[in-house]
């Protein structure tokens, strides 16, 4: 369709190998020098690639780097928007075709963090930083259990996204695992409106009551980097964020201290 960007898949065309690991230790005093409280790093998982031969290699790869940064002290965000955006990417797999096509990116991914402990781990999904329509997005219910079954404490879920924003009822029939953690996006990336504090208290107190309120962190729906955010714009959806999660303590805890 005129008009319409196509959609490009890549592979790895040689052996992964790691680089950048010098650059990576002059950089990382510097980081933990400039954080308060436990920094946290992203870092892709295996399943991006196509070749199992490819995952294996890269999976190796990764696993020695998880280790090293969880050894600094760091907690691993693992950056999986492959997950639920995929299924618009693979456009020839249906749903049961798909679930399948993902349970071994999901082993692989498992195995690249074995002997990690939970708590020091979380994981984002989305359906990608793009601007667009949104309505061949796979449901969140028809991979959550996939999403669950990554050995990690806390998921990063889109959900302010129009698209998915009313996902959050999905949790009143899927019980959330003993000591895991959601982290809905209550402002969204893919578009410049500065959501209202008081939607993102309402989106935070939705979350609260089908999960709990101690299981509920508040968070973008991806990153701002990539979506073509002006600063400024980027700089406001923080900041609704932070006085909407303070709403929400008030009204969840009778209090307004907000950790930053």
């Amino acid at each position: 369709m005129h008009g319409i960007a196509r959609r490009h898949r890549y592979r790895a065309t040689q052996v992964c190998v790691a680089v950048g690991y010098t650059s990576s230790r002059n950089d990382v005093g510097d980081i933990l020098y400039n954080s308060s409280g436990q920094p946290d790093i992203p870092l892709r998982p295996p399943q991006n690639l196509t070749a199992v031969g490819q995952r294996r290699t890269y999976h190796q790869k990764c696993g020695r780097a998880r280790r090293w940064w969880h050894a600094l002290g760091f907690i691993l965000q693992l950056d999986n928007p492959n997950l639920p955006d995929g299924f618009g990417l693979y456009t020839h797999l249906d749903v049961p075709a798909y679930r399948t096509f993902q349970e071994l990116r999901i082993a692989a991914l498992n195995r690249s963090i074995a002997g990690l402990p939970a708590s020091r781990i979380r994981m984002h999904v989305c359906w990608g930083a793009h601007k667009g329509p949104h309505n061949t997005d796979i449901p969140l219910k028809d991979i959550v259990d996939l999403m669950l079954d990554v050995q990690v404490e806390a998921y990063s879920v889109e959900a302010a996204n129009p698209r998915h924003a009313h996902e959050w009822h999905l949790w009143e029939h899927v019980k959330l695992p003993a000591g895991k953690i959601l982290i809905p996006g209550v402002v969204g990336h893919d578009s410049d409106t500065i959501e209202h504090p008081e939607l993102v208290a309402e989106r935070i107190c939705n979350y609260a009551s089908v999960v709990g309120r101690d299981h509920v962190i508040a968070g973008t729906d991806c990153g701002f980097g990539t979506s073509r955010l002006h600063p400024t714009i980027a700089h406001l959806k923080l900041q609704a964020l932070v006085e909407g999660a303070r709403l929400a303590s008030q009204k969840l805890w009778g209090r307004s201290e907000v950790s930053a």
